[in-house]
């Protein structure tokens, strides 16, 4: 009996293509920007490190924001749900109104103290363009 190959894992996606998006993001070294669904009208991305999940992008015109339960802020056109967990303040989402009705929604995925920070930390680099 012979096995169906393995899919490949996806890749991240390259500059190029990161250049193309309504945000910029500061990434670490080692993490990486994945695609995720897309639907007719929204797109949805992946933040990874060393296969773990850190942070996750929306981009589209009907946002679940907020999905934590927090104290919101607003700051720079973005507003934000933060949250304080073992004495450090965590922003754990953010969100941008964008022209055309287009938003971003920005949250951690992250379960780990080190990769929660780490979210943290890259979520606070993503502008709109």
């Amino acid at each position: 009996m012979t096995t169906a190959p393995a899919a490949p894992a996806p890749a991240p996606l390259t500059l190029a293509e990161r250049r193309a998006l309504p945000f910029r993001i500061d990434l670490p070294a080692d993490g990486a920007l994945f695609a995720g669904r897309s639907g007719p009208d929204f797109d949805i991305y992946s933040v990874r490190r060393e296969g773990r999940g850190l942070l996750m992008i929306y981009v589209g015109p009907t946002p679940d924001f907020p999905i934590y339960t927090g104290e919101e802020r607003q700051r720079a056109g973005r507003r934000s749900i933060v949250v304080t967990e073992d004495g450090k303040t965590l922003a754990l989402e953010h969100l941008f109104r964008l022209r055309d009705g287009v938003q971003i929604h920005i949250w951690v995925s992250a379960v780990t103290d080190e990769d929660r920070a780490l979210a943290d930390a890259i979520g606070h680099t993503i502008e709109p363009r």
